[in-house]
């Protein structure tokens, strides 16, 4: 059992650590939006949807959606199975349906609920690391109808834009499943010491230098985007302020 001193210490890495996955969520988030309209307009479609499996209980989610009624989809739920989302989750095979009307495994439900009429669609697999985490839709076409069908080369394009997208939804589950697991923490048990605890914290978020922290993180993950040249240079002189702090600067980033 650590001291009291050490178990603050780790509380107060573990606090920062969260807090960092939250920021750089927001740009995770936004990312897979910009890259979710950018594939809706590739394939010409009026809208698109991200729709993720439900460990618990294998039901489909929306997580985010595009459209006419893409704000009334996010959070619906499609069960385990049902539906050509349900399929190509399940199978890991995409499909593109000319005429959803004729197709027994089509799930009305949902035009049901939101009043919109599907008429064409295509869906593939959301994959990262080997597994299937959700499925990538498109649905009609902009304009009006009668709709064109999804072509073969449309498909192969949907598939280039769900491995970028896949590896984004990913990123932004685990970064929840963060969050998620750290406010459970908070609202575990009562005691004497848990307020004291959440007080801590509550300072903690408060205090100059944490926000200041905060925002470097974000910084160095802004400059990380612009390149490798970039990443070079932000990383010697890192390491140059390390050494005129002090610091030898000989790192092993092997576990990063």
């Amino acid at each position: 059992m650590g001291s009291k001193e050490d178990n603050k210490d780790l509380l107060e890495s573990a606090v920062r650590t969260n807090e960092i996955a939250r920021t750089l969520n927001v740009d995770l988030e936004r990312a897979v939006e910009v890259l979710l309209i950018s594939a809706a307009r590739a394939l010409g479609s009026e809208g698109a949807s991200i729709i993720v499996t439900d460990d618990e209980d294998g039901d489909l989610v929306f997580l985010k959606a595009i459209g006419k009624v893409g704000d009334q989809l996010e959070g619906v739920r499609i069960p385990a199975g049902k539906g050509i989302a349900g399929f190509v989750a399940v199978s890991g095979q995409p499909l593109a349906i000319s005429d959803v009307g004729q197709e027994e495994s089509f799930y009305a439900e949902i035009d049901k609920k939101t009043g919109f009429s599907t008429e064409i669609l295509l869906a593939t697999p959301l994959s990262f690391d080997g597994g299937i985490i959700g499925v990538l839709e498109f649905i009609n076409r902009t304009g009006d109808p009668p709709y064109e069908p999804f072509t073969t080369n449309e498909m192969d394009t949907a598939a280039i834009y769900a491995e970028s997208i896949g590896a984004l939804v990913y990123a932004c589950q685990a970064s929840r499943l963060s969050a998620d697991l750290a406010k459970r923490v908070c609202e575990g048990p009562e005691d004497a010491e848990l307020g004291e605890v959440l007080k801590w914290v509550e300072d903690l978020r408060g205090r100059k230098e944490h926000k200041e922290l905060l925002e470097l993180a974000v910084l160095v993950k802004e400059i990380g985007d612009r390149g490798s040249d970039h990443r070079k240079l932000c990383r010697e002189l890192l390491l140059a302020i390390l050494g005129f702090a002090g610091k030898n600067g000989d790192f092993d980033f092997s576990d990063v």
